[in-house]
């Protein structure tokens, strides 16, 4: 009894064959503008203690409310 039900949770356990194939993985993007930030000054920034600093500039073009959709 005990082997019939070891054998029963193993099969359960077993995964069963894909009924489809992936074909292709990927996304896009739905709607949105381009704006443009001017005149914000710049920083350094230090994402962890002792490593280099990192010069970040915030002005230039960015895209805005838009919405990534992945497939």
């Amino acid at each position: 009894m005990r082997a019939l039900a070891l054998a029963s949770v193993l099969l359960a356990a077993t995964p069963a064959a894909a009924d489809y194939m992936v074909k292709e993985v990927g996304s896009f993007h739905v709607g949105g503008r381009t704006e443009t930030l001017n005149g914000l000054p710049s920083k350094e920034i230090v994402f962890s203690p002792g490593a280099p600093p990192i010069k970040v500039d915030p002005n230039g073009e960015l895209k805005s409310s838009r919405c990534t959709c992945s497939t």
